[in-house]
């Protein structure tokens, strides 16, 4: 990943003329809602971990959502704090997977998917808009954690 951090990005939005707006803080709900399922699939593959070094990496993984998810709950308004609370029963399934090499995979797969997703609800958004490069931040972080994990796949299933 990059020397900044997504957080960092997140936050040096909040003073930005759209952040109140509707549609942003939309988003901003959507990407919590989002790094709450891919942090739970990153949970379950640390406690699969086979080694102290595979649990550390995703302990640094997990601290990196963590950390995107409290700068985008701080950017959140009152309205997109009532937002996120409605929408808290509607986290994605995640499977716990028994192995390291199954939470791996599924860990990877939610990544994917949930950078897809976040994509394609901003899809008709300009290029360049704060609501865009919300969105670029976060999936950029969801593409790094899926990288990550092929990378991982890799070295150990090959």
């Amino acid at each position: 990943m990059s020397l900044i951090q997504p957080a960092d990005v997140v936050r040096r939005m909040q003073d930005h003329e759209s952040t109140p707006t509707l549609g942003f803080q939309s988003v901003a709900v959507a990407a919590v809602q989002t790094l709450r399922t891919v942090r739970t699939a990153e949970a379950h593959a640390a406690k699969a971990a086979l080694s102290l070094a595979q649990q550390e990496r995703l302990r640094e993984m997990i601290a990196t959502l963590d950390d995107t998810m409290e700068a985008l709950n701080d950017i959140l308004t009152p309205q997109g704090a009532r937002m996120l609370e409605m929408g808290a029963e509607q986290s994605g399934e995640v499977k716990a997977g028994n192995s390291w090499k199954e939470a791996v995979h599924n860990a990877q797969q939610i990544s994917l998917r949930s950078a897809n997703w976040l994509r394609s609800v901003v899809g008709g958004q300009p290029d360049g808009c704060a609501i865009r490069r919300l969105s670029e931040t976060v999936t950029d972080l969801l593409h790094a954690h899926a990288e990550m994990f092929a990378a991982e796949a890799d070295s150990c299933f090959d």
